[in-house]
């Protein structure tokens, strides 16, 4: 019997820990540093510690998908710049290659060149292709990153959630191109 209490003793006080470290943890603002979510103490959250911060609906709603978008975008990004460059290292190395072959009084092709010019120039595009779809998915992912950031610093501060102040905007529609008021 006397087992029996110390081992319900024992775990009162493991229930008691975890729960003051689960209260530590949730207390204080947080900061967010490239796409990462800091707390007070400036360690980095764990999703299990954002999902208790932020709550289950923010969590899977918002955190999530805002989370892979900016990932995504970077990565993107982090692959595009390079690839764009190589091709066109290889574009203009084709083009000097035809425009030497040119001056001499050759009548080869210079097929070489030729092909490290249109392997350049279809390596350019597909790192170009990277920058135009990872730089969208990382300034969106970042700014809903910091819309949940705003709003949990403005909830356990006691104030309404943060609203993004007014701006306009050049939009295209079916009718054109024109400003649009965004409140």
């Amino acid at each position: 019997m006397k087992h029996i209490y110390e081992l319900a003793l024992v775990l009162l006080c493991i229930a008691a820990a975890q729960s003051t470290l689960s209260a530590q943890m949730v207390s204080g603002r947080v900061t967010l540093e490239d796409g990462v979510f800091y707390n007070a103490e400036g360690k980095q959250l764990s999703d299990a510690q954002a999902l208790e911060l932020f709550g289950q609906d923010i969590y899977e709603e918002s955190y999530v998908g805002a989370s892979r978008q900016y990932k995504t975008g970077r990565t993107l990004v982090r692959i595009g710049i390079p690839v764009t460059a190589a091709g066109l290292g290889l574009f203009t190395a084709g083009y000097i290659g035809l425009l030497a072959s040119m001056d001499e009084d050759s009548d080869s092709d210079a097929p070489g060149s030729t092909i490290c010019l249109m392997s350049g120039l279809m390596i350019a595009a597909a790192g170009s292709v990277c920058l135009e779809v990872g730089i969208p998915f990382k300034i969106i992912g970042s700014n809903r990153l910091s819309r949940i950031e705003r709003n949990y610093n403005a909830s356990i501060a006691g104030r309404p959630a943060a609203r993004p102040e007014p701006y306009l905007s050049l939009q295209s529609g079916r009718h054109g191109v024109g400003l649009a008021l965004h409140f």
